[in-house]
C-alpha cells in the first residue's frame, strides 16, 4: 500500500481551490477478494469517486461508482473487488466534483498469490485419471 501525504489542507491551481485531497489510497488482497480504501483529508464540491483497475497499470477501466460524503474535514471510504486476477492489480481512484471536473489519485499495487491444490489421480494410472 501506498500513502499519500497532502502538502497543505488547501493545495490549489490556479484559482481553484481543489475538491478534494486524498491523504491515503489503499488495496490489499485479503485472501478472499481485494480491498480498496481510501481516505480525504478534505472534500469541497466532490460529487463522486470512481474506482478504476488495471492488470498493466496502464489501461484504467471504471470498475465501481462511490457517491461522495462531501465532508470538510473529509472521509473514509472502500470498495471490495471480487474480479481480480492472479499476480498484480492496479488501483487508483477517481474523482469527480460537482462540475464533472475530475483529478486522479496516485496508483496503488495489490500482489494476489492464489495458491491451487490439484489432486490426479490413480497414480499409477492405466487407462485414464482423474484431475480434481
Amino acid at each position: 500500500s501506498i500513502e499519500v501525504i497532502p502538502k497543505s489542507v488547501y493545495d490549489t491551481v490556479p484559482g481553484t481551490v481543489v475538491p478534494v485531497k486524498f491523504s491515503t489510497v489503499n488495496a490489499h488482497y485479503n485472501g478472499k477478494e481485494v480491498v480498496v480504501s481510501w481516505q480525504t483529508a478534505m472534500e469541497f464540491n466532490n460529487n463522486y469517486f470512481e474506482v478504476e483497475y488495471s492488470t498493466d497499470g496502464r489501461n484504467f477501466l471504471p470498475q465501481a461508482r462511490v457517491d461522495a460524503h462531501n465532508l470538510p474535514n473529509g472521509s473514509s471510504y472502500s470498495f471490495i473487488h471480487k474480479n481480480f486476477v492472479h499476480g498484480n492489480n492496479y488501483y487508483r481512484i477517481k474523482q469527480v466534483d460537482i462540475n464533472g471536473q475530475s483529478a486522479r489519485s496516485n496508483i496503488v499495487l495489490a500482489m494476489v498469490k492464489l495458491s491451487s491444490n490439484i489432486a490426479i489421480y490413480p497414480n499409477p494410472a492405466e487407462e485414464f485419471f482423474i484431475i480434481d
